[in-house]
């Protein structure tokens, strides 16, 4: 994303300009290495099946000196894109993860979703500092910090990543479907394009549908999970909090790392047995990925940069921003992250007298995208 903040002055830009150009060639004489550092270590791409796309985006992270700001670190993002090979009356579909997953997730989705003939193209994002996608920076301007990437910095990733795909690529994407976090990203891109640029997903990228499963809920919507204090047994605060790892590493920071066992437990079993389609414990390190901090505080209503445990506001998202456009929001019975109440409401929040659609199912767990695909494929 390109910053929203312009130059306040055009000496201070000309000046600056000028001090970062010099900086560069500087670094670039003395052999500093100004292409890749960043959090990468954290993560190594998983394995995945079909040809990766590559995109190159300015992040949110800027120098700041007097009133000059400007973009300098990049992400590297990956997309693992399914294809059926169809050349013409193509229909594409873009999924974005959720919290500790990674578009490894949507394989087994992506893959049921192309040979069933619902769509032609599936790509499964990994959203920053995720599976394969990562950050580089400049490093004489001091690295980013993997733990602090948020929740709207993820926003700001997919509109660029969208933009890309769609307006210089002219990729042809129909459906976006946000899973868990990957829900409320597409939430907060709608309310931006609708509430501030005059627009809409469809308007700007073409996408006629939007599919949220499992989603994560804004507020002021109630969700129990986020709203409970983080003393409570059953609040997703006291999680966030309890699973902080706080790296010796300055280019990782603080970081969610969820117990392999609590993982599996809460997202692919019902009554502590797992479900067929769980993921094995080969196939665990493949799926499962650390959270930045910021992000998960975002989701749960803490203090993003884990200085304190203090509750803040999780994010707004307003009112019927799907009112006109097509929306499906899906609950899961068996998943215990939220009840069909709360995902009732976003379903109504988001566009008035929306209707919830219930994946009812031995089976049907948090991860059911990977777990048991079939499930899904109804809301495509």
């Amino acid at each position: 994303m390109k910053n929203p903040l312009n130059f306040m002055a055009s000496d201070l830009r000309t000046k600056w300009i000028g001090k970062v150009s010099i900086l560069f060639l500087l670094a670039t004489f003395f052999g500093i290495d100004t292409k890749s550092i960043g959090a990468r270590p954290i993560d190594s791409p998983p394995p995945q099946d079909g040809p990766v796309l590559t995109y190159y985006i300015d992040g949110a992270s800027s120098l700041v000196a007097d009133d000059f700001n400007a973009p300098i670190t990049k992400h590297i993002i990956r997309v693992n894109h399914y294809s059926s090979g169809a050349t013409v009356n193509r229909k594409g579909i873009l999924c974005i993860h959720g919290f500790g997953d990674n578009s490894s997730i949507f394989a087994p989705l992506a893959q049921r979703l192309i040979v069933t003939g619902k769509a032609t193209d599936v790509y499964a994002v990994d959203l920053p500092g995720h599976g394969g996608s990562y950050l580089s920076t400049y490093p004489i301007f001091g690295p980013p910090v993997y733990g602090e990437l948020s929740v709207w910095e993820y926003t700001d990733v997919v509109q660029e990543l969208l933009y890309q795909m769609t307006q210089k690529e002219f990729k042809n994407i129909n459906t976006i479907v946000g899973h868990s976090i990957g829900g409320l990203v597409v939430q907060l891109l709608q309310d931006r394009l609708v509430n501030e640029m005059a627009s809409s997903l469809r308007a700007s990228y073409g996408i006629e549908n939007t599919v949220l499963i499992a989603s994560d809920i804004p507020n002021p919507l109630p969700w129990a999970g986020g709203d409970l204090p983080a003393d409570n047994p059953y609040s997703a605060k006291k999680l966030v909090i309890d699973f902080k790892v706080t790296s010796t590493n300055i280019l990782i920071g603080n970081y969610v790392d969820t117990p392999d066992a609590f993982f599996i437990s809460s997202k692919y079993s019902v009554n502590g047995v797992p479900v067929s389609g769980a993921p094995s414990a080969a196939n665990l390190p493949k799926v499962k990925n650390r959270e930045p901090y910021a992000a998960a505080a975002n989701i749960v209503g803490l203090d993003p940069t884990a200085r304190t445990n203090n509750a803040v506001s999780r994010f707004t998202v307003r009112r019927n921003i799907w009112n006109g456009f097509n929306l499906k929001v899906a609950w899961l019975d068996k998943d215990p992250f939220f009840s069909q109440a709360e995902s009732a409401g976003l379903a109504d929040y988001l566009k008035t007298g929306l209707p919830l659609s219930v994946i009812s199912d031995s089976e049907a767990v948090h991860g059911t995208p990977y777990s048991k695909p079939d499930l899904l494929l109804s809301l495509f």
